[in-house]
């Protein structure tokens, strides 16, 4: 077996915006990187590259975030590289954690409620510290959560090359530059000007018993990109130990805390790669080879593909993981899970907001509907079943503690490029796949014709239309793709293009805090449509229908948005479904419509929901 070659250290620079230090002193950071080209033996004896490096790189990881690409062969999508991100004991030295609960009670004035949230940062540094003050600001009633994001993202990054190589500099470069990354939940929608503002909001909105936004800075990464066959380790160090001077800067025994940095992130990199060149060289020993489900406490489920996986995988792109159906050898109960509201509920639910549209109150409902089930005992094990079963192009895996958001996201949020070019792409309609070809044929023509889900998803077209021209160029949004055809392992999607110009001075964190939550998730028009679902759906939906992705510090960013995914703590485990409501919906088909939606997470844990007739 040919062992992984090193390539040398490489810096890399990143355009980003001179930051104003009225908060707290930020040296100036140098990112440093290094490469090693895998074998096209290893990557197919490894079966399946990202868990097995989170495996070899992070065993024990408290804190780590990992966007995986699991779809890495697709007409449809660009996207070719997973990011693993550790925290916790993990981090570097600069790196730290953040989780944002929305505030509790009653509605409030928006600066009331702003100081009332509630932050926690865990890590040191001075981005750390920068945040932390910005917190501050916010408490006594200045500002809000996204200005907690823009204090994080104000770092003075250098754009030189890189002193250490003996080559000429890469020329290619990572989509991610470190920076902010984690999940956002859709609760953040009460830090929105429209919301906060609304003279019909919701008096006693419900809260979210997880985080409304759980991320970790990175100042650490290691970047897969599935079409070159390359990983990246990438890292910040400091680049102005001159700074040091009045600022006192020092570590007692061990040189200044610069110098102490730079040789951590160093040590990292260079301890990292050779944990990579050890499994390039240890075929029989790869961790994911050993991978089994997981279900309930104390109980194990045997891997089993997914029944028409070859077809699916034809249509829909080819997997980076291959079946560790061999590894599995016990059997347990299903695991069984319920809904919020039943058929009966449901259906009443949707009758409902059929009424508030023929009121005029809305002409779009994303109606959703959570389902609730025991907590797993292996969530990572049962993340890499989903992640087979159900190969996406945004799926996730986030560990915060005992919290765990194992996601197959097939839906792109939002992406901003460093150079500020914006792109949207909503999903709305849906057809279940068959493993009968004229029958999967059949879906995939009902869907293409279907005047009803063609409505849906050009009102969501139009809805982010709208959102993307409040920070872009005036005449630049353009709709690139309308009611393009996508498919997936379980289902056909009606998937449509945004794009656009960010204006001078706008950033990827205005487009965030302009367009969360995603209209696809809510509906149109957005601001009542909200405020409805509050008393047509039982529950904050949390996690579920928020966003996950990353806020680069070269300005770039990359959001999915937070569908077929499951939250997972020590009490439960709850996922969300749902579907666009409009006037002539059929609410039987609409309650067959998340039945088939959950297909792909149930079978990635052998569990079954309730009572559904």
């Amino acid at each position: 077996m040919p062992s992984v070659c090193p390539r040398s250290f490489q810096s890399v620079g990143f355009v980003v915006p001179r930051p104003r230090y009225d908060l707290c002193m930020i040296p100036r950071l140098r990112p440093i990187r290094r490469s090693a080209n895998l074998s096209a033996e290893w990557v197919s004896a490894s079966g399946s590259l990202v868990p097995c490096l989170v495996e070899a790189l992070f065993p024990d990881a408290t804190h780590i975030v990992v966007l995986d690409s699991s779809l890495t062969t697709s007409s449809s999508y660009e996207q070719t590289q997973s990011i693993i991100v550790p925290g916790g004991k993990h981090a570097g030295p600069l790196g730290f954690s953040l989780t944002h609960s929305i505030s509790g009670g009653d509605a409030c004035s928006v600066q009331t409620m702003n100081s009332r949230d509630q932050y926690e940062v865990t890590g040191e540094g001075f981005v750390a510290q920068k945040v932390r003050q910005q917190i501050e600001v916010v408490r006594s009633g200045r500002g809000g959560f996204y200005d907690v994001l823009r204090a994080g993202l104000t770092c003075d990054v250098e754009r030189t090359q890189a002193e250490l190589s003996a080559e000429p500099a890469l020329t290619e470069r990572t989509e991610f530059s470190l920076g902010w990354i984690g999940a956002f939940g859709y609760e953040l929608k009460h830090h929105s000007d429209w919301v906060q503002h609304s003279p019909t909001a919701v008096a006693e909105p419900y809260r979210s018993k997880y985080p409304d936004a759980a991320l970790l800075w990175a100042d650490r990464a290691v970047i897969v990109d599935h079409d070159t066959q390359k990983i990246t380790l990438l890292a910040l160090a400091c680049a102005a130990p001159e700074m040091r001077g009045s600022r006192g800067y020092t570590m007692p025994g061990s040189g200044t805390l610069l110098e102490h940095i730079n040789a951590t992130q160093h040590e990292w990199v260079t301890d990292s790669l050779r944990i990579v060149n050890s499994l390039g060289n240890r075929e029989s020993d790869l961790p994911v080879q050993r991978a089994k489900r997981s279900s309930v406490q104390n109980t194990s489920v045997p891997e089993t593909p997914h029944t028409n996986s070859t077809e699916a995988a034809e249509s829909a792109g080819t997997p980076d993981v291959s079946s560790p159906t061999t590894a599995a050898t016990e059997k347990a109960t299903a695991l069984n899970f319920s809904f919020d509201q039943d058929h009966e509920g449901y259906i009443a639910s949707i009758q409902r907001a059929q009424r508030f549209i023929s009121a005029g109150h809305t002409y779009e409902v994303c109606l959703t509907n959570t389902a609730e089930g025991p907590a797993l005992s292996d969530p990572w094990r049962a993340y890499l079943s989903l992640r087979t079963v159900s190969p996406v192009p945004y799926g996730s895996y986030l560990r915060f503690g005992d919290l765990h958001v194992l996601s197959a996201s097939p839906e792109r949020f939002l992406s901003v490029s460093a150079e500020g070019r914006v792109s949207a792409k909503p999903i709305k309609g849906t057809r279940p796949r068959s493993g009968n070809r004229a029958d999967d044929e059949m879906w995939r023509r009902e869907l293409r014709n279907s005047d009803k889900d063609r409505a849906e998803n050009l009102m969501i077209v139009d809805l982010l239309r709208n959102d993307l021209s409040m920070v872009a160029e005036i005449g630049s949004v353009a709709v690139t793709t309308l009611f393009g055809l996508e498919s997936y392992s379980h289902v056909h999607q009606l998937v449509s293009t945004i794009e656009a110009q960010l204006a001078a001075g706008k950033t990827a964190v205005d487009v965030l805090e302009i367009a969360f939550p995603g209209g696809s998730m809510t509906g149109a028009p957005k601001t009542r449509t909200m405020e409805l679902l509050e008393s047509l759906e039982r529950r904050a939906r949390g996690l579920y229908s928020g966003a996950i992705g990353w806020l680069g510090l070269d300005g770039a960013a990359d959001l999915s948005i937070t569908i077929r995914t499951l939250v997972t703590d020590k009490q439960s485990t709850t996922f969300g479904v749902g579907g666009a409501i409009v006037a002539d919906s059929d609410p039987e088909a609409e309650w067959q419509e998340i039945l088939v939606k959950a297909s792909a997470l149930l079978e990635a844990l052998e569990a079954q929901l309730g009572d559904v007739t």
